[in-house]
Protein backbone atom coordinates (compact mmCIF):
# COMPACT_ATOMS: atom_id res chain seq x y z
CA UNK A 1 0.00 0.00 0.00
CA UNK A 2 2.92 2.57 0.78
CA UNK A 3 4.19 2.36 -2.99
CA UNK A 4 0.78 3.47 -4.11
CA UNK A 5 0.70 6.14 -2.18
CA UNK A 6 4.54 7.29 -2.07
CA UNK A 7 4.53 11.10 -2.85
CA UNK A 8 0.72 11.33 -3.31
CA UNK A 9 0.37 13.80 0.36
CA UNK A 10 2.30 16.73 -1.56
CA UNK A 11 -0.01 16.16 -5.05
CA UNK A 12 -3.95 17.49 -5.23
CA UNK A 13 -5.81 14.80 -6.30
CA UNK A 14 -9.44 15.66 -7.82
CA UNK A 15 -12.28 12.93 -7.24
CA UNK A 16 -11.68 10.89 -10.55
CA UNK A 17 -8.18 10.18 -9.16
CA UNK A 18 -8.81 9.20 -5.54
CA UNK A 19 -11.59 6.97 -7.52
CA UNK A 20 -8.89 5.33 -9.51
CA UNK A 21 -6.74 4.79 -6.67
CA UNK A 22 -9.01 2.61 -4.49
CA UNK A 23 -10.75 0.99 -7.73
CA UNK A 24 -7.13 -0.72 -6.82
CA UNK A 25 -7.55 -1.51 -3.67
CA UNK A 26 -11.29 -3.07 -4.36
CA UNK A 27 -10.20 -4.79 -7.20
CA UNK A 28 -7.73 -6.39 -5.57
CA UNK A 29 -9.86 -7.62 -3.02
CA UNK A 30 -12.26 -8.88 -4.88
CA UNK A 31 -9.90 -11.11 -6.62
CA UNK A 32 -8.79 -11.77 -3.26
CA UNK A 33 -12.03 -13.09 -1.57
CA UNK A 34 -13.23 -14.23 -5.22
CA UNK A 35 -16.24 -11.82 -5.09
CA UNK A 36 -17.80 -9.15 -6.72
CA UNK A 37 -19.70 -8.51 -3.94
CA UNK A 38 -19.04 -4.51 -2.96
CA UNK A 39 -21.04 -4.87 0.39
CA UNK A 40 -18.90 -8.51 1.69
CA UNK A 41 -15.47 -6.27 0.19
CA UNK A 42 -16.38 -2.93 2.07
CA UNK A 43 -16.93 -5.99 5.04
CA UNK A 44 -13.83 -7.75 4.78
CA UNK A 45 -11.93 -4.23 4.42
CA UNK A 46 -13.46 -3.47 7.73
CA UNK A 47 -12.90 -6.33 9.44
CA UNK A 48 -8.97 -6.44 8.15
CA UNK A 49 -8.93 -2.80 8.77
CA UNK A 50 -7.85 -1.47 5.55
CA UNK A 51 -8.56 1.63 4.85
CA UNK A 52 -8.42 3.05 1.05
CA UNK A 53 -5.77 5.30 -0.58
CA UNK A 54 -8.66 8.10 -0.64
CA UNK A 55 -9.20 7.93 3.29
CA UNK A 56 -5.09 7.59 4.16
CA UNK A 57 -4.01 10.23 1.96
CA UNK A 58 -6.58 12.82 3.67
CA UNK A 59 -4.87 11.69 6.91
CA UNK A 60 -1.52 12.24 4.71
CA UNK A 61 -2.67 15.51 3.65
CA UNK A 62 -3.13 16.94 7.29
CA UNK A 63 -0.13 15.25 8.61
CA UNK A 64 1.78 16.95 5.86
CA UNK A 65 0.58 20.27 5.86
CA UNK A 66 0.70 19.88 10.03
CA UNK A 67 4.14 19.24 9.62
CA UNK A 68 5.29 21.90 7.42
CA UNK A 69 3.46 24.52 9.53
CA UNK A 70 4.25 23.87 13.04
CA UNK A 71 7.31 21.70 13.59
CA UNK A 72 10.39 22.75 13.98
CA UNK A 73 12.56 21.28 11.63
CA UNK A 74 9.72 22.54 8.82
CA UNK A 75 10.55 24.56 6.01
CA UNK A 76 9.19 27.60 7.50
CA UNK A 77 10.81 27.59 10.86
CA UNK A 78 14.21 27.14 9.25
CA UNK A 79 14.93 30.91 7.70
CA UNK A 80 14.80 32.41 11.43
CA UNK A 81 11.87 34.68 10.62
CA UNK A 82 10.88 37.46 12.66
CA UNK A 83 7.10 37.20 14.13
CA UNK A 84 5.42 39.58 11.20
CA UNK A 85 7.18 37.67 8.54
CA UNK A 86 6.24 34.26 9.93
CA UNK A 87 2.35 35.11 9.92
CA UNK A 88 2.97 36.80 6.38
CA UNK A 89 4.54 33.37 5.61
CA UNK A 90 1.47 31.48 7.16
CA UNK A 91 -1.32 33.58 5.32
CA UNK A 92 0.27 32.76 1.68
CA UNK A 93 0.53 29.37 2.58
CA UNK A 94 -3.27 28.96 3.38
CA UNK A 95 -3.70 31.26 0.37
CA UNK A 96 -1.33 28.77 -1.58
CA UNK A 97 -3.77 25.60 0.04
CA UNK A 98 -6.94 27.54 -1.02
CA UNK A 99 -5.60 27.98 -4.36
CA UNK A 100 -5.06 24.49 -4.98
CA UNK A 101 -8.19 23.06 -3.14
CA UNK A 102 -10.55 25.73 -5.69
CA UNK A 103 -8.44 24.23 -8.77
CA UNK A 104 -9.22 21.34 -8.18
CA UNK A 105 -13.19 21.96 -7.84
CA UNK A 106 -13.00 23.60 -10.82
CA UNK A 107 -10.89 20.06 -12.42
CA UNK A 108 -13.60 18.35 -11.11
CA UNK A 109 -16.64 20.15 -12.99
Amino acid sequence: MSILLYGLDVCCLNKTELNSLDFVINRFCMKLFSTSNMDIIKDCQSYLNLKLPSELLTKRYDKFFIEIVYHKQCILCGFHLNFADAVRVLLMFILFSFFLFFSSIARDE
